[in-house]
């Protein structure tokens, strides 16, 4: 049974359609929430930390369920060995996101204006 706070919060998301960008999903997983987290504290050590615990095959599937630009951070947040076996397992739909997230950046103040408020 669902608590009142929680129904009332599923309620208010599914009416306005806006989610807070770092958040997951409602059926997101454990792995996908923890790994969010970790990627918005900027926690490189527990990022190292779930590809050991839960193995790099599971990793790459929840890593594989987040945008292009959160994937390219946490990878760049894992060692060098993690990194590796994570890649190794990522699904082809995943790696060929890869482009999107390195979109080239607009020039001069305006660029930098633009940035600011992304």
């Amino acid at each position: 049974m669902l608590h009142l706070p929680r129904l009332r919060a599923q309620r208010a998301t599914a009416a306005t359609g806006l989610t807070h960008a770092i958040a997951p999903a409602a059926a997101a997983c454990a792995l996908e929430r923890a790994l969010l987290a970790a990627l918005g504290q900027r926690r490189p050590h527990l990022l190292n930390h779930l590809v050991d615990q839960a193995g790099p095959q599971a990793f790459a599937q929840a890593l594989a369920a987040l945008d292009a630009r959160q994937m390219m951070d946490a990878l760049c947040l894992l060692a060098d060995a993690p990194r590796a076996a994570v890649c190794a397992h990522l699904p082809p739909s995943a790696r060929r996101r890869w482009p999107t997230a390195q979109a080239p950046r607009p020039r001069g103040w305006r660029g930098l204006l633009h940035r600011a408020f992304i």
